[in-house]
């Protein structure tokens, strides 16, 4: 399924991985490394929907779709001075390098691919204070 996928390839890439609804993920606590060099990624899988494909006769077809939303996301620095350095600190980064190692690690796998894959920042979200992005995806299984 799915979410084993996510995070297989969430672990490859050295991540933490998070898997529940909004409020079990606002439970999290994560380390505040915001003075080191490098920040640990986050990945936190909120939703998936599971949909059948059926053709005209009404048989299932093998492939799966999964569509949900996952965020990448580092800890937000409360003392950053404004919107503009959160966003080439902490939330940029992500979108040059992280998104892309998502993406390929999904192509790596056999038979999954990416359908659809919209992305929109987020910053000082939840209570443990996170910047990044939310990933509203749609992927099939063949």
């Amino acid at each position: 399924m799915i979410v084993q996928v996510l995070e297989q390839i969430a672990i490859d890439l050295g991540w933490t991985f998070n898997y529940g609804s909004t409020a079990w993920q606002n439970l999290s606590d994560f380390y505040d490394d915001t003075e080191k060099e490098e920040q640990q990624v986050h990945s936190l899988l909120f939703y998936v929907d599971r949909e059948k494909n059926f053709n005209e006769y009404g048989a299932e077809l093998p492939q799966k779709n999964y569509s949900g939303e996952l965020w990448i996301a580092v800890r937000s620095d409360i003392g950053d001075v404004d919107y503009n350095t959160k966003f080439k600190d902490r939330i940029y980064p992500l979108l040059a390098a992280e998104a892309d190692r998502l993406c390929s690690g999904l192509n790596a796998c056999e038979g999954w691919s990416w359908v659809d894959w919209k992305m929109i920042e987020i910053h000082n979200e939840l209570d443990t204070n996170i910047d990044g992005w939310k990933i509203k995806f749609k992927v099939k299984k063949s």
